[in-house]
């Protein structure tokens, strides 16, 4: 099986669940090479006007790093939730990887879209992995 590059796509309010996700991902021998979810920097601009937030030199450096990351993965995962969800730099990212033609799966349950209709949905950890374990198997 190959090892793959995975970027996980979701929302700092959920990155336990993004870490319990790439814990398991490494003991499978994959990698996810960026961890955003353990850097915090989402309040660092609270009180700053958008176009202090946009011109920041490290939202500049934080949006090249996604790019760069999603850009040189072999798949991206949406995370969400147990309940229902709606997105937003998530979606921005999916959307991107499948504008690159990369393979997009998703755990938990999103807010139904038609532009989710690309996305392979895994329901639980057991679905995601087995998905992720195929598709490993293609491309090896």
């Amino acid at each position: 099986m190959k090892s793959l590059k995975i970027y996980l796509a979701s929302s700092f309010d959920l990155a336990a669940r993004c870490a319990v996700i790439e814990k398991s991902l490494k003991e499978l021998g994959h990698t996810v090479p960026d961890v955003w979810w353990n850097i915090r920097t989402k309040n660092d601009f609270t009180n700053n006007k958008d176009d202090v937030f946009y011109s920041a030199p490290l939202v500049q450096a934080i949006a090249a790093r996604h790019w760069n990351t999603i850009r040189e993965c072999d798949l991206v995962i949406l995370v969400s939730g147990d309940k229902e969800r709606t997105f937003t730099g998530a979606n921005v990212e999916v959307g991107y990887a499948l504008g690159l033609g990369k393979t997009v799966l998703s755990i938990g349950h999103l807010k139904r879209s038609a532009m989710y209709v690309p996305i392979i949905k895994c329901w639980d950890m057991t679905g995601l992995l087995y998905a992720i374990q195929c598709i490993a198997q293609e491309q090896r």
